[in-house]
């Protein structure tokens, strides 16, 4: 948001007609292999060509690619069609498998950004993966169990003396952008935003990354129309889609396994 407001400047990844630049590229980076349906089966060793630079997506089972949600309380996963592993009020957030496949099919940025972008979304160039790292898992999870992704380059970055851990991870997480400051913080811009990455919640409030906040700052670069009393965030994203021409891409069930939804992720504006 900060770069569109920029766009046409000189340090700023946007044309003055709203374009990333020609040398922009978006690379995801990840330490190590995503929760859910590219780690689920790290146990199979897939038999692929390491070297092949085509995609070799492991298809052994039928259980492979399911969409997954995390559990609460507990680092696991399970297929959103496995009724019988959990119910849905035990059900977490789609696991990171799952959004980072979505992010691939439909692009980084929010519904309520894509008109500030001319309706153009944007697409990830390659993703990096560190420690645990298995190609044929990866390829299949990250892009290619859907029909929407065209051969994202997923590339292994080895770490280290990187060990597997089955710990539960801190929920403590931190967040910055060069140049911008955390509102509220002070005159420092590139002080890290310090929050708890189960609730959203910094000692400012809510994160600057979490849906309500992000609205605000979206509702800044103009052309959306105004929120109604009362209207709940996913109605808005719907009207907002209808009077641009946007159609909203509901992520396709596959394997019998269906995006699963969270009530409490909608709220009134």
């Amino acid at each position: 948001i900060d770069q569109l407001n920029k766009c046409g400047n000189e340090d700023s990844i946007f044309a003055s007609n709203r374009e990333l630049k020609p040398d922009v590229k978006f690379h995801l980076y990840v330490t190590t292999t995503p929760c859910g349906d590219a780690r689920r089966f790290l146990i199979e060793k897939s038999v692929v060509n390491p070297n092949q630079k085509i995609h070799q997506p492991n298809t052994k089972t039928i259980e492979m690619g399911k969409r997954c949600t995390k559990i609460d309380e507990g680092m696991g996963c399970a297929p959103t069609c496995d009724k019988s592993k959990t119910d849905d009020a035990r059900r977490g957030p789609m696991t990171c498998s799952d959004k980072v496949l979505n992010w691939n099919e439909q692009g980084l940025q929010s519904i309520l950004l894509l008109p500030s972008l001319d309706n153009k979304p944007i697409k990830l160039t390659s993703i990096l993966i560190g420690a645990e790292y298995d190609k044929g898992h990866a390829e299949r999870a990250l892009c290619c169990r859907s029909k929407n992704c065209k051969g994202t380059k997923i590339v292994h970055v080895p770490v280290p003396d990187a060990k597997p851990s089955c710990k539960t991870q801190s929920p403590v997480s931190l967040n910055w952008v060069s140049g911008v400051p955390v509102r509220g913080v002070g005159s420092d811009e590139n002080e890290a935003e310090v929050i708890d990455a189960s609730e959203g919640i910094g000692k400012n409030g809510p994160s600057r990354l979490c849906k309500r906040r992000m609205l605000e700052e979206i509702l800044t670069l103009g052309g959306l129309p105004k929120p109604n009393p009362g209207e709940r965030y996913s109605d808005y994203k719907t009207r907002v889609a209808k009077s641009n021409g946007i159609e909203i891409v509901q992520p396709q069930p596959i394997n019998d396994s269906k995006w699963f939804f969270r009530p409490q992720y909608d709220f009134e504006i």
